[in-house]
């Protein structure tokens, strides 16, 4: 009998460690995917709020334009959000720098990382704290393995705020780093 329960009790553990395999298989199977698609950005219960850009982006193939801004929206680079105040990257925001180191492996030219932060400081303070956001992004980049010299940053400040509202809702829009194809 004591056989016959130890013998179950392997063939027990061995489905067990195969289902755990195939979840695993199928995690890393669905990172792979790459479509374009809105990021709105992440409160700190890991929840998205809001929209990062005023029209919802399609999937579709290379970049985007957003003619309201003027400017080309990089191949799903995703915007990395801050705390109000703050430069270091966010727990949250890791994942984040990962996909876009992945989709940086795929773009032939530079990148300008933006830093961008609310309305809240004076125009100077603000200046130096989105080259700040911009910079630690910029290296944290090169850490995961993105050739330092394809990525160039620049801070906007306050100066291109994507959601004009004057709430913390708003605030926590404009306080980010975003990426954009073609960096000076």
């Amino acid at each position: 009998m004591q056989n016959y329960l130890k013998c179950e009790t392997k063939l027990m553990c061995f489905w067990m460690l195969g289902l755990m395999l195939l979840a695993i298989v199928v995690s890393l199977l669905s990172c792979g995917k790459h479509t374009l698609r809105q990021h709105p950005p992440d409160d700190a219960a890991g929840k998205t709020q809001g929209k990062t850009h005023e029209k919802v982006h399609e999937a579709q193939e290379g970049p985007l334009f957003d003619p309201a801004a003027g400017v080309r929206i990089g191949y799903d680079l995703l915007p990395v959000y801050f705390d109000f105040d703050r430069y270091n990257i966010r727990n949250d925001q890791v994942a984040r720098l990962v996909t876009n180191m992945e989709a940086l492996q795929e773009i032939a030219g530079s990148v300008s990382i933006e830093g961008h932060c609310d309305e809240r400081g004076t125009i100077e303070y603000n200046l130096t704290l989105g080259q700040r956001r911009a910079d630690v992004v910029r290296k944290h980049l090169i850490t995961l393995g993105v050739p330092e010299e394809i990525l160039r940053t620049v801070s906007y400040g306050e100066d291109r705020p994507v959601d004009k509202g004057h709430d913390e809702a708003a605030w926590q829009k404009n306080r980010r780093a975003e990426f954009m194809e073609g960096g000076k």
